[in-house]
């Protein structure tokens, strides 16, 4: 039998500090009353210039809303007792939980819910170089009958998941280390995991692929994957893979001297019809339409006035298909319509519109949920203006923030802008005032799309992830995890969008990773035992569940 220890607690209290200098001291909150020329703003910092001629430099994006193990109803939280061999399979709805026996070491998880399939894990275990898939829908009474272990390349050390949740591509991420047992260790190694429709089903194939694989695409029905890496670009039909293959690179023709094998970005069309790359060494983007049974490839370039930093794909309210590329040097944003730069011929390519936003120093480009907007800032700049940019109308409006940008995130109703900043290096004087000692903390700072309305916001601890969500009246919440050294700074605080209500949860143990599952936030701590506490996003009721390492190895 299982052991568990269960606390249940409602965890009440706001996180504004009185003992801590007020923003509101100097900080007006509405755009049209807080310009750069006040007298409280200036920090003694200078914005960085732009950057020189024969140097590039790349923005800084972070993205604290992170991939996580769950689906609907489940956590799925590899073990990490080196001899347990198990995954805890935690349901979020009556926070029971069960040890999955799959292979040795398991390390990444990847979960999704499946039609006609349920829901479905799935687990490298570096160990014996295998995948296990889990059903947990299942109900079998022994668990290993819910568990399928199949054979992948030694080296693979990173999964990466369809949207369909049916094909799963074991690679090698170049970020991570090899193991030391992997013998003679081949780059191109990857395979492609096929969920069946029984455990017979299953289905695993080698594939030999581009070495060091930096980013994954797939299409929005599951049909094509792109995995972008040294050696170009490789279209993986998923459902036609029928044994062990190799797959050639797409011919895209593309000069290694403007977009070098290790050093491009690509966008791909949901319907995998045409992709799109930028490189720090070409003053524009490239658009390539691969080729099909019915025409030859087509490529074209658009050039701009300066090098993008960042490239995103929209749809435009007619429904057709366009791409937004920050130009940071020339202080410009450029949007391109993706179906008339590839019909144009190629000695005369069709004109984008090219938009003056000097005042924002736009790096990057973060579309909203809605996908009408895209806010635009920079990670490089000390004392950052947002722009919010519509991309119907091309109307700008622009709001100074008081400390450099670490990472943005938006809410699902795409009414409020999350900005978590960067603290500055030491401590602050003895004398700061509220503004400097805002910088010199971890901190964010909440925009209300709307009106412009800011908010800063004190953080005990340094945030680790964010989550978005709303509760069952639709009122949104970010949560935020945070770490520290100090036992008292670590743990989670909720922040009410609607009211700007402030809460913080301490945490017994060292926060891990946070994620949402049936309605509640999990965190899963740093325990021996295991240690996962999960919050009512309805109720705010606060609920540890602790101990389901301890018998994961009884079988």
């Amino acid at each position: 039998m299982l052991s568990l220890c269960l606390g249940s607690a409602f965890a009440t209290g706001c996180g504004d500090d009185d003992s801590a200098p007020s923003m509101e001291d100097s900080y007006n909150p509405y755009p049209e009353e807080n310009n750069r020329n006040d007298g409280d703003y200036d920090s003694g910092y200078e914005p960085p210039m732009g950057e020189p001629d024969d140097e590039f430099i790349p923005e800084e994006e972070e993205f604290l809303v992170r991939e996580v193990a769950t689906t609907a109803a489940y956590v799925f939280v590899p073990n990490s007792s080196p001899e347990s061999n198990t995954v805890a399979l935690i349901d979020g709805r009556d926070y029971s939980i069960r040890p999955m026996p799959v292979g040795r070491e398991p390390t990444v998880v990847r979960a999704a819910s499946v039609e006609g399939a349920g829901d479905v894990a799935y687990v490298l275990c570096e160990g014996d170089a295998t995948v296990a898939i889990i059903r947990a829908d299942e109900g079998a009474q022994d668990p290993v009958d819910q568990v399928n272990l199949l054979r992948v390349p030694r080296e693979v050390n990173a999964l990466s998941l369809s949207p369909d949740g049916r094909h799963l591509l074991a690679y090698i991420d170049p970020e991570k280390p090899l193991r030391a047992d992997s013998g003679v260790a081949s780059l191109q190694a990857a395979a492609l995991i096929r969920l069946g429709d029984t455990r017979a089903d299953d289905q695993v194939f080698d594939l030999s692929v581009t070495r060091s694989v930096r980013d994954i695409e797939f299409t929005e029905d599951s049909d094509q994957a792109f995995m972008v890496g040294r050696e170009g670009i490789n279209r993986i039909y998923l459902n036609e893979i029928d044994g062990d293959t190799f797959v050639a690179p797409l011919p895209l023709e593309l000069s290694g001297s403007l977009f070098a094998p290790t050093d491009f970005e690509i966008e791909v069309d949901p319907a995998g019809e045409y992709l799109v790359a930028r490189s720090s060494d070409f003053s524009g983007v490239a658009l390539y339409r691969p080729p099909t049974d019915a025409s030859e490839a087509s490529l074209r370039f658009v050039e701009l006035s300066a090098i993008p930093t960042d490239i995103d794909l929209y749809t435009r309210e007619d429904g057709s298909p366009a791409l937004i590329a920050t130009l940071r040097a020339s202080g410009e944003v450029a949007l391109i319509d993706v179906n008339a730069s590839l019909s144009a011929p190629e000695d005369s390519p069709a004109a984008p519109l090219i938009l003056p936003v000097a005042e924002i120093s736009a790096g990057l480009a973060l579309l909203t949920p809605t996908g009408d907007q895209a806010l635009l800032y920079s990670t490089l700049v000390d004392l950052p203006t947002l722009g919010i940019l519509d991309l119907a109308t091309s109307n700008l409006r622009s709001f100074e923030l008081r400390n450099r940008i670490r990472s943005v995130a938006i809410s699902p109703d795409a009414a409020t802008a999350v900005v978590v900043h960067k603290k500055r290096d030491g401590q602050p004087p003895a004398d700061a005032d509220p503004l400097t000692f805002f910088q010199y903390n971890h901190g964010l700072t909440l925009l209300d799309m709307a009106t412009g309305y800011r908010r800063p916001v004190l953080l005990e601890g340094e945030p680790a992830d964010l989550v978005l969500t709303q509760d069952a009246e639709d009122t949104s919440f970010v949560y935020v995890m945070q770490q520290s050294d100090t036992a008292a700074h670590r743990g989670v605080t909720r922040i009410n969008l609607s009211n700007y209500r402030t809460d913080f949860f301490k945490l017994a143990r060292h926060p891990q990773q946070m994620g949402l599952v049936a309605g509640k936030i999990f965190v899963s701590q740093t325990a021996s035992e295991g240690r996962i506490t999960f919050f009512d996003v309805d109720t705010g009721a606060q609920r540890t569940v602790s101990g389901y390492e301890l018998n994961a190895g009884i079988k």
